[in-house]
């Protein structure tokens, strides 16, 4: 498995394997990563496990769900910091999220979460679905002369030569590397593979302090707004909602008048209201009555307010770890980035900054070294995600509202809601 013949994939065309950079996954992440690269010079390969390709017109962009992202249906934050860095970096990607609908708006400084570190962030945010913004960023990618994203090549192992990454294999064939960046997420494969290689993991799984231990679950649900507006406060800078103590529920805005509202229910949660009870937030009905006893979210899912667009999707994830620089693996010519460097809690909505701004850190200092400037490529990435994976991007607070009993009884006995 190790040391297979070496053959080329035989898929599509590959870049020379003597300038290759391959990106193992083609997510947030990986995908700034490749871009960054490509416009620096540097000719890269996205392996993406996925074999579904983007839609080719704009109409299918909201309802682009990806196998290997199962979560992107989830409400997600784009914080002042990730519109900078959009701005900043990769302003041709802002403006076509913007001609598709995706809004601008000034955020103030956040109080971060009742018990953590406050967040000073304030400036512009963004409010756009993340299919939406999956599919933007790959189409800019497979505009690139440089790169190219290969769907349905999924990469299986890693192969070594001399205490370094000599290639990436995919199937019994072997991609020759000098350079592999793990953007393969918070739940892939890599720290098994170096396992396997006898290297040390890449991040060691740790359970986050504010997670039950074993992890939660998701329902989440998208709305469309009748008419243009908030109907309610965000009370959280960039949502609206809050802890209720053994749940949470968050509403974030997103483009075209859309919105998200999703329940997080830790597994195990107490007072024997956790998942099993709760279960029924997983069926519209159930999904309605409960939004819709929840006086910060009531407003939000009125029929006279809004109408669902999507069902209500369910995701249970894993606890969530955090990695650090002394964490990291040394093989070198490999380096992770995004939720594969350092994944932490959801509710913090950090993840697309993180993801950003490692993929940029690490085409910038991949192309350095390739200049000839010495340069530890993994050790620049740590340093440019880790004030942002370390601080909220968004408020969190413990509201006033029916706690996961009372939310168990209104599943237990509502009645068909009217959605619309």
């Amino acid at each position: 498995m190790r040391n297979p013949e070496e053959i080329p994939i035989p898929r599509t065309e590959m870049t020379t394997s003597s300038s290759r950079v391959l990106v193992l996954g083609a997510g947030v992440a990986g995908l700034t990563t490749a871009i960054a690269l490509a416009r620096r010079g540097v000719p890269v390969d996205v392996l993406e496990r996925d074999a579904a390709t983007a839609p080719s017109g704009r109409r299918g962009a909201g309802s682009w769900y990806r196998d290997g992202a199962p979560h992107a249906g989830q409400g997600h934050v784009f914080s002042p910091k990730s519109h900078q860095v959009l701005a900043d970096e990769l302003p041709d990607v802002l403006r076509q999220l913007l001609e598709l609908g995706a809004r601008e708006w000034s955020v103030g400084p956040s109080a971060g979460r009742w018990d953590g570190p406050t967040s000073a962030e304030s400036g512009t945010a963004l409010a756009v679905r993340r299919p939406v913004f999956d599919w933007v960023l790959r189409r800019v990618a497979e505009r690139e002369s440089l790169l190219r994203v290969h769907s349905g090549a999924a990469a299986t192992g890693l192969q070594t030569s001399g205490g370094r990454l000599s290639g990436v294999l995919v199937g019994r064939a072997v991609v020759p590397a000098d350079i592999a960046v793990d953007a393969t997420g918070a739940f892939g494969p890599v720290s098994s593979w170096l396992d396997d290689l006898g290297h040390p993991r890449l991040a060691e799984p740790r359970a986050d302090p504010d997670t039950a231990p074993t992890g939660a679950d998701f329902y989440t649900r998208c709305y469309a707004l009748h008419w243009p507006g908030e109907p309610g406060e965000l009370n959280l800078g960039l949502a609206a909602g809050g802890d209720f103590g053994d749940y949470s529920c968050r509403v974030v805005p997103a483009d075209n008048n859309t919105f998200t509202v999703m329940f997080t229910v830790p597994v195990g949660a107490a007072n024997g209201a956790g998942e099993s009870r709760l279960a029924p937030l997983s069926s519209p009905d159930g999904f309605q009555a409960a939004a819709s006893s929840i006086p910060a979210i009531a407003d939000w899912v009125d029929p006279a307010a809004a109408e669902p667009i999507t069902g209500v999707t369910s995701l249970r994830l894993p606890p969530v770890r955090r990695g650090g620089a002394s964490a990291m693996a040394r093989l070198p010519g490999l380096v992770a980035v995004g939720d594969a460097l350092h994944t932490g809690d959801p509710v913090w909505c950090s993840g697309i900054a993180v993801a950003l701004a490692s993929g940029l850190a690490c085409a910038g200092a991949v192309s350095a070294a390739r200049d000839g400037e010495t340069v530890d490529v993994a050790a620049r990435v740590w340093d440019a995600a880790a004030d942002l994976a370390a601080y909220p991007a968004c408020a969190c607070a413990r509201m006033s509202g029916p706690s996961a009993g009372d939310l168990a009884e209104v599943l237990a006995g509502s009645a068909p809601v009217p959605v619309g």
